[in-house]
């Protein structure tokens, strides 16, 4: 979706006198708050490796440590089924052992250090799950960085805020309130999609000889 769409329905919803260069401020400001809030996942950044190389430019995409979600590294190119390592993060390279297991860490501004095992890492690839970031908006025909389920959430965290503008408090609670409501609802209908255990559980106490009795599951 389009800013310049966006903008047609909130117009249409609210009337206001306030100019498009404004508008487009407080969906900026909007959609940084609900990237803040949801931790928006974007596409894996991959990192080509290479055999005995360990210094590695950063993706633009990689900003920030704390951006990194996770990070894995193929082990193999063997076809269509590669192995994958979980490749964690080190703060530093001081940590005893640190040089025989994989690892990552961020030197400098644009730099980062994977260490690599001593083997042949031709064609395989270390990839980075960062939490997304919003593309500012700058006109109408920006495509809005938001995937499509939170647009309801941008449109009415709009609409509040152009309601606080005109010192409308009537409006600003129903804004507020729908806004809430639909991020309550989707908050549930994650926790509802998940699975209760995530493995099979038990409240049979088990005998353990050295422990006495223990509660445990399988």
């Amino acid at each position: 979706m389009i800013a310049s769409d966006l903008l047609a329905d909130i117009n249409l919803r609210y009337r206001n006198t306030f100019t498009e260069a404004q508008k487009l401020v407080w969906m900026n400001d909007e959609q940084n708050d609900i990237f803040q809030s949801f931790k928006i996942e974007r596409d894996p950044v991959p990192v080509p490796l290479v055999t005995g190389s360990k210094l590695y430019l950063r993706p633009p995409e990689i900003k920030y440590i704390e951006q990194v979600r996770a990070a894995t590294m193929q082990l193999n190119s063997s076809g269509n089924d590669p192995a994958f390592v979980d490749l964690p993060f080190r703060r530093n390279m001081n940590d005893v052992g640190a040089n025989f297991a994989p690892f990552y860490t961020f030197l400098g501004p644009d730099k980062m250090y994977i260490n690599l095992p001593n083997t042949d890492m031709t064609d395989c690839i270390a990839y980075f799950f960062i939490d997304g970031y919003a593309d500012p908006i700058v006109d109408g025909n920006t495509v809005l960085s938001l995937p499509d389920k939170y647009m309801e959430i941008m449109k009415y965290g709009v609409l509040r805020r152009i309601a606080e503008a005109r010192k409308d408090i009537v409006m600003v609670n129903n804004y507020t309130g729908s806004r809430d409501e639909i991020i309550d609802n989707m908050l549930w209908s994650e926790v509802t999609n998940e699975p209760e255990w995530v493995v099979p559980t038990s409240t049979q106490k088990f005998r353990s000889h050295s422990n006495g009795y223990i509660i445990n599951g399988w």
